[in-house]
């Protein structure tokens, strides 16, 4: 089985670019971290044919706020709107419908709390306003490697 996650990236990525679990670059979660057996390409699809008109997304940064097992992990909270439920549920229908297999299932549909986590070296702040307009889903141990993520297929919103 692989595990993915379905993300709104603050900057543009590309397929195959690669990070470490250190170096995330900002993004909001949209669909929490899943596993399925099928390849990049068959729950791409099913992530597209869910986001076929969805235009970008103008979000504004909430507060701070610490999540994790142990309550250690700052993020930024993303005030949470109707495109952005909307786009969150739709993809989340569309791997639920492949039989993805959810991580944590409490953190989606009306559990489903949007934000970016900080990183050592950026955050997004209280009032920022962030244009979501592109998803991707990466994978969260591409070679086996459990400390490196690759972007596996991303879509341009609008």
């Amino acid at each position: 089985m692989t595990r993915y996650v379905t993300v709104l990236p603050l900057e543009p990525l590309a397929v195959g670019d690669g990070f470490s679990v250190s170096s995330w670059p900002l993004h909001v979660t949209i669909v929490p971290t899943f596993e399925t057996e099928l390849s990049p390409q068959a729950v791409g699809a099913a992530i597209d044919f869910a986001t076929v008109g969805q235009a970008p997304i103008a979000a504004v940064v909430g507060e701070d706020a610490m999540f994790g097992s142990f309550g250690t992990v700052r993020v930024a909270l993303v005030t949470p709107s109707p495109p952005l439920d909307t786009l969150h549920r739709a993809s989340l229908a569309g791997v639920a419908a492949l039989g993805a297999v959810f991580d944590d299932p409490q953190f989606i549909g009306d559990g489903y709390r949007p934000h970016v986590t900080a990183t050592r070296r950026r955050r997004s702040n209280p009032g920022d306003i962030l244009r979501l307009s592109q998803i991707a889903l990466v994978d969260m141990k591409p070679s086996g490697e459990a400390s490196e993520r690759r972007v596996v297929w991303a879509k341009t919103l609008g």
